[in-house]
């Protein structure tokens, strides 16, 4: 994933820079990575057979397509074209997909590994906004408010469950002393 979210950060940082067409060649690189990974994760989604343990993992697969959509208008101009539109798509039925698998997902105990989540919780409704801000009307002109507002709840959430993990000292677990030895060597 570091190549796919790399390669978005980069083509709007070019953008913000001026550099939309070095922005682009980035937003190439990060596009066809994330597109060459996809098949494995549909593949765990559809079978459910991520063992518990690196269940939170999945929320980083969550950014990919509303990440992308961001970049993608940050290094074009003019009204948002279809591919923005077919993005901002994918990304809302990543978020239902999300949506669906929560009780499949929260028998993880939750842990400071559901920020992996947030990346795209928060790209979602940037996308919406973006496409809004640049003359698009419809679902997504519609759905930006309250992605913006769902966004702030999950993450507000997800902030208020490790603020009461690092006050009962359970934020970061601490291996036993004898445990420490034997791996250490």
């Amino acid at each position: 994933m570091p190549t796919v979210g790399g390669g978005f950060v980069a083509a709007m940082t070019c953008a913000a820079f001026d550099m939309k067409q070095l922005g682009l060649l980035y937003f190439g690189a990060g596009l066809l990575s994330w597109l060459t990974l996809e098949s494995v994760v549909i593949h765990r989604l559809i079978l459910k057979s991520l063992p518990v343990p690196l269940r939170a993992s999945l929320g980083l697969h969550l950014a990919p397509p509303a990440v992308a959509c961001v970049a993608y208008l940050a290094v074009t101009d003019g009204p948002p074209d279809k591919f923005a539109q077919i993005l901002f798509g994918y990304a809302l039925f990543y978020a239902l997909v999300t949506a669906r698998l929560v009780p499949w997902l929260r028998q993880q105990p939750f842990s400071p590994a559901a920020w992996a989540y947030t990346f795209g919780i928060s790209a979602l409704p940037l996308a919406a906004l973006r496409l809004t801000e640049r003359g698009l009307e419809g679902p997504s002109a519609s759905l930006a408010v309250p992605l913006f507002a769902a966004a702030n709840l999950i993450i507000g959430w997800i902030a208020l469950r490790t603020l009461s993990l690092l006050l009962r000292g359970k934020l970061l677990p601490v291996r036993p002393l004898e445990m420490r030895a034997e791996g250490d060597g």
